[in-house]
């Protein structure tokens, strides 16, 4: 956990000195797909330290799990799970990322008593 806010805070501090960045909008689904499909190193390891942060609260935060990623696949893995999510379904474009986030990765790594998938 300590690796991962460590990276966050790079990332974070990375982003502010970047203006390249400054010009992409994580918080949205549409801008979140423009950023983790580009291939530049910064908004990558952005991507997937959001993805990252998100799993890792799922596990710390509630009762029951929503997210069951099963082990060995990996934060890029993840990241391409919710883009493809989003490619799906492009009228959540406006959508802020955690309510993608939301959507997305119980969609792709349910946990066996949480439910349906969501088409």
């Amino acid at each position: 956990m300590t690796r991962f806010l460590i990276g966050a805070l790079i990332a974070a501090n990375m982003a502010g000195a970047s203006p390249a960045l400054a010009q992409n909008d994580f918080y949205t689904a549409k801008g979140f797909l423009t950023a983790c499909t580009d291939t530049e190193p910064t908004r990558q390891g952005i991507c997937a330290g959001i993805v990252a942060g998100f799993i890792a609260r799922d596990g710390m935060s509630h009762s029951t799990k929503a997210i069951c990623r099963p082990e060995g696949v990996t934060n890029a893995e993840s990241v391409s799970a919710v883009t493809r999510f989003i490619k799906a379904n492009p009228q959540l474009g406006a959508s802020r990322i955690g309510n993608i986030l939301f959507l997305a990765l119980p969609n792709a790594y349910p946990c066996p008593l949480a439910g349906k998938k969501i088409p």
